[in-house]
């Protein structure tokens, strides 16, 4: 079993946990400490969709071509359809400030997609040598 992905999302999830905790006390002491239910929800959420999606390519990546770009295509549009979801439900359902609670999912989630390309990147790489 190749432990390359555990570690490298292990430790994605640990440093994006304190960088979290960090920018909540410095938020929580320089603004509102109501914002840091927001930011808080927002990455959990972002967690949740960006983890979904890195599960599901791992899985597919010793696949055949057809099978990863299936999936590749299909979690991007499940992803796009999942956040569309999260936000009407937000904007619905809840009592948090919307555009906070946006603004730290999409800070997040990008986040969690650079190192995703990173590593995917790097898996392309060490493959084609």
């Amino acid at each position: 079993m190749n432990t390359k992905p555990i570690k490298f999302y292990l430790n994605l999830v640990v440093g994006s946990c304190i960088i979290l905790f960090l920018f909540l006390v410095v938020i929580s002491f320089a603004v509102e400490k109501t914002l840091s239910k927001e930011i808080g929800y927002g990455y959990l959420a972002s967690l949740i969709i960006f983890s979904l999606g890195f599960v599901s390519i791992n899985w597919s990546f010793k696949k055949n071509i057809k099978i990863f770009m299936a999936v590749v295509i299909g979690g991007v549009a499940v992803r796009f359809f999942l956040i569309g979801l999260l936000i009407f439900l937000v904007m619905r359902y809840t009592d948090l400030q919307v555009m906070y609670w946006i603004s730290a999912f999409v800070a997040f989630y990008l986040s969690f997609q650079f190192f995703e390309f990173r590593f995917m990147n790097s898996l392309i790489q060490k493959g084609n040598k």
